[in-house]
């Protein structure tokens, strides 16, 4: 696949889906056998492969929910990033 296909990518709604599994194809990510076959002939398997085998894909994903709060209404909430705990919720329990 080549830049200018890349950049022809769709990004929305079940073409962009689509074109996501094709793009995690071309990468090498999946084959022909996967899991939940897309109208390209695509698996969707492949693009779980392709997020599994880049982390800053995950991190993008994450990075553009935050830039993006207003619309996934994210709460604030005090999390503690190097034991993974939310504070709000242990102090929720121990109110009980």
């Amino acid at each position: 696949m080549t830049r200018t296909e890349i950049k022809n990518l769709r990004t929305e709604g079940s073409r962009g889906l689509q074109d996501l599994a094709k793009l995690a194809e071309a990468l090498g990510c999946g084959g022909s056998f996967g899991q939940l076959q897309l109208n390209n002939g695509c698996f969707v398997s492949s693009i779980t492969t392709m997020l599994e085998d880049n982390p800053g894909m995950i991190e993008a994903i994450y990075s553009f929910v935050l830039d993006h709060e207003k619309i996934y209404e994210i709460e604030e909430k005090d999390f503690d990033d190097d034991t993974g705990i939310l504070w709000n919720d242990i102090t929720e329990q121990l109110e009980k």
